[in-house]
């Protein structure tokens, strides 16, 4: 036998025995952990997380979890504890009804927003001063017993006391858990009554817009936008879902594959063929209007007909096209024109009553941004337009939240 050859039977043997290695103290852990009563979960899926949706949840289209573990704490405590993403094992422990965000550690958890105030050791981060100074009246000696022997890194999320830092170890956890229960029993204090949280969302969601939805995968929603055709393999990735006054956006990111063939010839004049697959993307953000609007666009390529209005400054920044143009110099009225160029919206296109945004990134922020702009323009179309369309009263005012 050459070394080649022994070394690889080397090499075999050894990857054999590290699998089984692995194999053996992965069914100890997991019997560890069933030795406490709880259950072992190998592969989750996302809906362990649903109803968290303060960070480091509700943050970005990366949401990936493994090892769920579920049970009870001493103190009689449903928990959740998984490993998310990057972080390690997280806990979340359930309260007795939806309370008001707020966080608890040494320093501030990235992606939070709030007023942080200090209390004895611990950065103290909520909306409400009123309500950080309630919580911690009541929960602080019950973290500080805790500080003792386990990292302290607390959050109040929708219905759940959450906790980053967490052993995987199945009786420093069983520690750990017990030390963060009292936590959670002392949050459910009537004398916290007054405090109420908005309800968790019922699934997946984004930071700060419980009402938005998002999926990391969700093909069906690529019959319902205006997309790239031919190809094959198409998907509809990191889906957000949102609606508001009747608007329906879907936003997403489209992915297909197309094959196209190569062709070679080397020196001695030998052609060869070989199949080549590309992988394309491209970003989707539309608006679903629920009623009727003539079709438009604003800086949209190979589209219409232009029309000239009353501004020069206007025109030197926005090509609006419509093949009617008494409709387009309404709804572009001094006023709406000094907003679009305070504003410098991306190039959108309504047409058949669907708003279309040429958006080069799947981005919540970028969202939010268009989001608020189509509100804002569609609360200035004059009344009298609306009429024209078979509106009694403009559908959206200029009083209204955006998305």
């Amino acid at each position: 036998m050459n070394t080649f050859w022994a070394v690889l039977l080397i090499v075999v043997a050894l990857g054999a025995t590290i699998g089984t290695v692995v194999a053996v103290r992965r069914r100890q852990y997991i019997k560890s952990l069933e030795a406490q009563g709880w259950i072992f979960d190998n592969s989750p899926t996302l809906a362990a997380s649903y109803g968290l949706n303060c960070p480091p949840f509700g943050l970005g289209f990366d949401r990936r979890i493994d090892d769920l573990i579920t049970g009870t704490t001493t103190q009689g405590v449903p928990f959740r504890v998984f490993e998310y993403g990057s972080l390690g094992y997280v806990a979340a422990l359930a309260l007795s009804r939806p309370l008001p965000e707020l966080y608890i550690a040494q320093a501030l958890r990235p992606g939070v927003s709030g007023q942080q105030k200090t209390f004895g050791a611990w950065t103290v981060t909520a909306a409400d001063p009123a309500w950080a100074e309630a919580a911690v009246a009541l929960v602080g000696a019950s973290v500080d017993a805790m500080a003792a022997a386990h990292p302290v890194n607390l959050s109040v999320d929708g219905a759940a006391l959450v906790a980053l830092g967490v052993p995987r170890d199945a009786q420093h956890l069983r520690s750990f858990l017990d030390a963060l229960a009292p936590v959670a029993v002392h949050l459910a204090d009537p004398r916290l009554n007054a405090y109420v949280g908005p309800p968790p969302p019922a699934e997946l969601s984004l930071y700060q817009r419980p009402s938005w939805i998002y999926r990391p995968q969700d093909d069906r929603f690529l019959d319902q936008v205006v997309r790239t055709g031919g190809g094959y393999g198409h998907e509809a990735q990191d889906v957000v879902l949102a609606e508001t006054h009747g608007i329906r956006m879907i936003g997403l990111t489209h992915t297909w594959k197309t094959d196209r063939t190569e062709t070679s010839t080397d020196a001695n004049g030998n052609t060869t063929t070989r199949t080549v697959t590309d992988r394309h993307s491209e970003t989707v953000l539309e608006y679903h209007l629920p009623w009727r609007f003539a079709d438009l666009s604003v800086n949209w390529s190979g589209w219409g007909d232009r029309v000239r209005l009353e501004s020069s400054d206007f025109d030197r920044q926005f090509k609006v096209r419509c093949a009617q143009p008494k409709f387009a110099s309404d709804v572009f009225h001094p006023r709406q024109m000094e907003f679009m160029l305070r504003a410098r919206p991306l190039p959108f296109a309504i047409e058949s009553g669907r708003v279309r945004f040429a958006v080069n990134a799947n981005d919540p922020a970028l969202m939010e941004q268009c989001s608020g702009f189509l509100i804002t323009f569609l609360a200035g179309v004059p009344s009298f337009v609306w009429e024209d369309l078979g509106q009694s009263e403009p559908p959206i005012s200029r009083d209204l939240d955006g998305f």
